[in-house]
């Protein structure tokens, strides 16, 4: 699990550097608390990402399949397993693995 924990540690530094990427998604949630505010508490081992580039819907929309690849090349290049969830309401989820 540690060895996982590192690996999206190194995964959001990776998207905070990204051209696509690091001015488009805010990283938010408890990950959030524990990267930016002294050691952590727990490990976490989940990334939680608000897309904020677009504010027209249909405009995100265009967008999110060029941030979705984005985001799995950068993982996978982390060797980790990614797969993808259905739409929902609030978007879709990517998981790694």
């Amino acid at each position: 699990m540690l060895e996982k924990v590192v690996k999206l540690g190194d995964l959001a530094k990776d998207i905070s550097r990204h051209p696509l990427l690091k001015d488009s998604l805010a990283l938010k949630g408890g990950t959030t608390l524990n990267l930016g505010f002294g050691p952590p508490s727990r490990l976490s081992v989940d990334l939680d990402f608000n897309y904020i580039a677009q504010l027209d819907r249909n405009a995100m929309l265009q967008d999110r399949p060029g941030y979705e690849a984005a985001i799995c090349e950068l993982a996978e290049k982390k060797g980790l397993r990614v797969q993808q969830s259905a739409d929902a309401f609030a978007g879709r989820k990517i998981y790694c693995s």
